[in-house]
């Protein structure tokens, strides 16, 4: 299977032919988000390369996805970890994506990864989460993890 960037080539049961497919793709199938969520990665490709989970040089996603409601919003977050094996020394890290009033229709990516150099409509950096999102101590040091 090749690393970062290459193609996956296999046979396509439905079609019988050959299917492309990049490694963030394989990945990004493989992440435990509503079907929403992997339309809109699709759709906004600023927001798909946001999402440390699916850099694999850097960073190894965990599995596992957070739910919360912050009071006093109607959206939903969707917390996702990651080990940043290549930080010294390696690190837990979260990274938030909001579903807009929880309609399943826009969706914005909180990150503080660095190939996300200026923030848009749908990436932001993880500071306007927080400055967002604190209110009354929620959120607070949930971008670290630590095992203590």
């Amino acid at each position: 299977m090749p690393r970062q960037g290459g193609e996956v080539t296999g046979p396509n049961p439905v079609h019988r032919s050959k299917m492309n497919i990049t490694w963030e793709d394989l990945l990004l199938e493989t992440l435990p988000f509503r079907e929403e969520i992997l339309a809109w990665c699709k759709l906004h490709q600023e927001f798909k390369r946001g999402l440390k989970v699916l850099a694999s040089e850097r960073f190894l996603h965990l599995g596992t996805v957070v739910v919360s409601y912050p009071p006093g919003t109607n959206d939903e977050v969707v917390g996702m970890y990651a080990y940043d094996y290549k930080n010294n020394p390696p690190l837990f890290k979260q990274d938030f994506i909001v579903d807009v009033g929880l309609a399943h229709k826009e969706f914005i990516l909180y990150t503080g990864f660095s190939k996300v150099t200026q923030s848009t409509k749908y990436v932001k950096h993880i500071n306007d989460f927080f400055s967002k999102y604190e209110k009354n101590g929620n959120y607070q040091g949930s971008h670290h993890l630590t095992l203590d």
